[in-house]
């Protein structure tokens, strides 16, 4: 019967390891302000934004979220490029980032972009009339309706990946040392284990060295004046991913190979039993041995 049970929780184990590891490592390694704000720095995010044509700009805006939502010509925007340094556009980017993830692990649905800053940066470098003029028609706050949207999306998962990502760790440990404590003899506990930690460490070795040499990130993503920093930024979540699976898959092996390891000298209790009490073979009379002969009677 408790062989059963431990079989039992360890068809648990295997069939929730993979996912659990999966939403583990995105919600801690990937999805964290932290990576982004290292990954925008490694990239020159802030640099290559500055550089982008801005009619490149204003015709990507028109054709998805048609005029109202952008009020300024190219040369306003070119103009604007020019005068925002990259230090400005990192602090922007980093605070409404901030901003938008507090607002989502509060439920809120709104997730405006703040302009404050780079409007300050603009008036700072230019008190001509354009730019006055310029600063006029920039809004303080812009919420992007398709943006929006998306990110209402995104964040409506947020709590519940959040649960997965504690509950489901928690949940594989808790059946893999119920398995580990059901199965019968220290022998055999550490080869249960150790063979399904082993098969998993290898099996995510093998995987992380086939996607690195056979998924490439793709080269048209969004729009041509993007393609080039996003396919940069999906670079390098792909290479964080991997990274973190590599190590992990390392750890399983090497674990589940030193289970299987220090279960060979591990001696079972049949033999331990042996050794204790030696089996005694029956005393043999040998024919040359003087056998008394009864009296006559």
């Amino acid at each position: 019967m408790r062989k059963f049970f431990s079989i039992l929780f360890l068809i648990g184990f295997i069939v929730f390891f993979p996912v659990s590891l999966f939403s583990f490592n995105l919600k801690h390694a990937v999805l964290t302000p932290t990576f982004f704000k290292e990954t925008f720095r490694k990239i020159d995010f802030y640099k290559r934004i500055t550089a982008i044509d801005p009619q490149k700009i204003v015709d990507y805006v028109k054709d998805k979220q048609g005029e109202a939502q952008l009020g300024i010509s190219a040369k306003q925007i070119g103009t604007a490029l020019s005068y925002i340094s990259p230090d400005d556009l990192q602090y922007t980017f980093e605070k409404n980032l901030d901003l938008s993830l507090n607002s989502a692990s509060k439920g809120q649905s709104d997730f405006p972009i703040d302009l404050t800053a780079i409007k300050k940066s603009i008036a700072n470098k230019s008190s001509d009339a354009q730019t006055k003029e310029l600063l006029s028609q920039i809004p303080d706050s812009y919420t992007p309706t398709q943006t929006n949207q998306t990110a209402k999306r995104f964040f409506s998962y947020l709590p519940i990946g959040k649960v997965i990502s504690y509950a489901g760790p928690i949940f594989v440990a808790i059946c893999l040392i119920l398995s580990f404590l059901l199965w019968p003899g220290w022998k055999g506990k550490l080869r249960l284990v150790g063979t399904v930690l082993l098969i998993y460490g290898v099996t995510i070795l093998i995987a992380n060295l086939v996607i690195s040499q056979r998924l490439a990130v793709p080269s048209h993503i969004v729009a041509d004046f993007l393609d080039g920093i996003l396919k940069d930024i999906l670079t390098a979540i792909k290479t964080k991913i991997l990274l973190v699976y590599f190590y992990e898959g390392l750890i399983l092996t090497i674990t589940g190979f030193v289970f299987w390891l220090i279960s060979f000298f591990i001696k079972t209790e049949s033999s331990q039993k042996t050794l204790q009490n030696p089996p005694t073979t029956p005393r043999t009379i040998s024919t040359t041995e003087n056998v008394t002969k009864p009296k006559n009677a």
